[in-house]
This record gives C-alpha cells, structure tokens and sequence, in this order.
C-alpha cells in the first residue's frame, strides 16, 4: 500500500475514531502566520529577537544569544 494509514503516521489524521470524510490533515510545519515568517526579526518586551516557531496564534522569539524572550 501506498497510501499512509493514520494509525502508523506520527501525527494523526484527524477523524481517527469518526469517519474521516474530508480528508483533513494536520498542520506539520507553519512557515507562517498572519504575515509574520520564520526567522523574521522582530521586538518584542523592548528586545530584538528572531521567529523561531509558532503554536497557533502564539510566536516563539529568541534573541541573538538563543534565549526565549518572554513576558
């Protein structure tokens, strides 16, 4: 078979227990969101940083030295 089975993907598809009738995969990587790319630099809390990733709405900042910057 060639086709992935969602039971052996490392992530599964949506509709494991339900039929999965649309077919909807997962997000496996974001290269963006609203505008704002990875590797973008920003300031954030009066520091520069870089987008080094994202989880939804939320971005992750580190600064040159490799710490997350946060509030």
């Amino acid at each position: 078979r060639k086709k992935k089975r969602s039971l052996h993907e490392a992530t599964a598809r949506k509709g494991r227990k339900t039929k999965n009738t649309s077919a909807k995969r997962n997000k496996k990587n974001t290269p963006h969101i609203d505008g704002i790319y990875l590797g973008d630099k920003v300031k954030v809390f009066g520091q520069v940083g870089f987008v080094t990733g994202f989880t939804g709405k939320m971005v992750y900042v580190q600064n040159i030295h490799g710490q997350y910057i946060q509030n």
